[in-house]
């Protein structure tokens, strides 16, 4: 979790879209999405997918029901996004997933 957390801070002082679209590129859902709940300020559902990706760990695999939970998340970050990030900046956020 610490590594996740630094690549989420260098993340911050580069191009923040640019590093959540490389972790869905190496299939780092999870991350991504936690990446992106912290840029938009979006604790709670940080705090929920980074419980997810603990369950993941511990079973060692991703359960189908807690994958459905975690694109509800996905879900959820984005009507956040849109809410709070300008329209350009939701279409470049939107794109990085």
């Amino acid at each position: 979790m610490r590594e996740l957390v630094k690549r989420i801070e260098e993340a911050k002082s580069k191009d923040p879209y640019a590093a959540i679209a490389k972790m869905t590129d190496y299939n780092d859902h999870g991350g991504a999405i936690f990446a992106g709940a912290n840029l938009i300020g979006a604790k709670s559902i940080a705090k929920r997918v980074e419980l997810v990706m603990k369950i993941h760990e511990i079973e060692g695999g991703m359960p189908y029901d807690l994958m459905k939970y975690r694109t509800s998340l996905y879900k959820d970050l984005m009507i956040a996004a849109k809410k709070k990030l300008s329209k350009d900046d939701f279409e470049k956020f939107h794109g990085a997933f």
